[in-house]
């Protein structure tokens, strides 16, 4: 493993051992690269170190937030590369050199008639997540699916690690009462032929309790039984027994 990968697994585990699974989710889709550095030697002339300067490279929300220095994300990553730092390593300006990178995006080929399509509302897909014009949220991108929140984000994961089928964010239309509407749940999840839906309940993707409880009745309407909803903070710190729980719901009364 490369030392800047060592390194940021180091300081992603020291998080989760502290308690602070979202900001070891929010390092986690980072990396580390080391720049500026120069070979030292100690006061008493037998070792050396090697001095660097640290920078976080990071999508262009993680850039704002660790822009900001009084950030209690940005303080709390910061500490954590420092206090993992390797041996032979010593962070310039006293400790105090990290800083962010935005990282370079990749684009296609044809990324003229892509951006152009977006930008002109042309291009179809089925995902459902809101948009979001006010730029408040951070949307994540794993796999090709965009995701709404860090909670989506720790149960897409964990749902990729069990035998089973989900559709993340998928619009799906329905008519009720000769009315049609589209409703999106979060997690559609089949396993072992049974169906049912997760919902992580966020304020950038469910502001509107009623208006939410009133879609969940559209799905059992046409015989969903299990439509289960989770607190943000659960689905963060501890994804595994919400999927946990809700297999075993789903396997009781789906």
């Amino acid at each position: 493993m490369e030392i800047e990968e060592q390194w940021i697994a180091d300081a992603v585990k020291s998080l989760i051992k502290r308690g602070e699974e979202t900001t070891a989710l929010f390092l986690m889709d980072c990396s580390l690269n080391l720049k500026d550095h120069d070979i030292c030697f100690e006061f008493n002339g037998d070792n050396t170190f090697e001095l660097v300067s640290v920078y976080i490279e990071c999508s262009l929300h993680q850039y704002e937030v660790l822009e900001n220095d009084s950030h209690d994300i940005t303080l709390k990553v910061k500490q954590a590369i420092s206090t993992t730092k390797p041996y032979e390593i010593a962070i310039r300006n006293d400790g105090n050199g990290i800083y962010p990178l935005l990282k370079k995006e990749q684009h296609p080929e044809n990324w003229r008639e892509q951006y152009k399509e977006s930008i002109l509302g042309q291009k179809i897909h089925n995902q459902g997540l809101p948009e979001d014009k006010t730029g408040k949220y951070k949307r994540y991108q794993w796999n090709n699916f965009e995701l709404g929140s860090l909670a989506e984000l720790a149960i897409a994961r964990e749902l990729d690690t069990r035998d089973l089928v989900f559709f993340p964010n998928s619009k799906a239309r329905t008519k009720i009462n000769k009315s049609s509407y589209i409703i999106i749940p979060d997690f559609l999840v089949c396993c072992k032929g049974k169906w049912g839906i997760l919902q992580c309940d966020h304020e950038s993707t469910h502001p509107y309790a009623a208006e939410d409880h009133k879609k969940d009745r559209y799905f059992r309407i046409h015989g969903v039984k299990v439509i289960e909803r989770y607190d943000y903070e659960d689905c963060v710190k501890n994804a595994k027994n919400v999927v946990d729980q809700f297999l075993n719901l789903l396997d009781k009364n789906g």
